[in-house]
């Protein structure tokens, strides 16, 4: 009963304290019974897919292994190395919902991950577009006045004040296209 209890607090301590405490519960558990292998099965749509696993030759479909546990409907333990007695099933139906908890919290936290990189990449793009919606109105704003400013029939402007506002339509322009260029090269970087 001791070592069982050993056991089990070794194995939650391994589940709370670890930063990745799926594969050191698996070495543990195959330690501790002296197995080949042990592995994380999981059903998606009808098929056993490979959660995770320790030893070599790792287990890949629940009736491949000497001994298997039931952790949930869609989740087994699959041990191989030899068939485990009736009082280590129950030591080991313990360990497997401490294994599933472990992968659970890996599942989450890999979650946790990726939703903290979508965040951080809708925070720079938003910064992205409100920096470069500045920049793009600047030179737009400038060729739409010089632009206006042409076409008025009221304005009566000579040559050169003529020449000058097309020069500022040309220079907006090259400019917006400079921006245009320099972001549909980011793009590309990005992508």
């Amino acid at each position: 009963a001791r070592t069982e209890a050993s056991l089990l607090a070794s194995y939650a301590r391994t589940v709370l304290t670890d930063p990745d405490p799926l594969p050191r519960l698996l070495d543990n558990i195959r330690e501790s019974f002296a197995l080949t292998s042990v592995s994380l099965l999981e059903r998606h749509d009808g098929r056993w897919q490979l959660a995770a696993a320790t030893g070599p030759n790792p287990c890949l479909h629940p009736e491949q292994a000497d001994t298997d546990i039931t952790v949930t409907d869609d989740v087994r333990l699959a041990l191989v190395g030899r068939a485990v007695t009736t009082a280590d099933q129950l030591i080991l139906e313990a360990a497997a919902g401490q294994a599933l908890l472990a992968w659970r919290q890996q599942r989450m936290a890999a979650e946790a991950a990726q939703a903290q990189r979508q965040a951080h990449a809708a925070a720079l793009r938003t910064a992205l577009l409100s920096a470069v919606g500045h920049d793009l109105r600047t030179p737009l704003t400038s060729i739409k006045a010089a632009i206006g400013s042409l076409r008025d029939p009221e304005l009566t402007l000579s040559a050169v004040d003529s020449e000058e506002l097309l020069a500022t339509v040309e220079e907006s322009t090259d400019r917006l296209h400079a921006l245009v260029d320099n972001l549909l090269d980011s793009s590309r970087l990005a992508t």
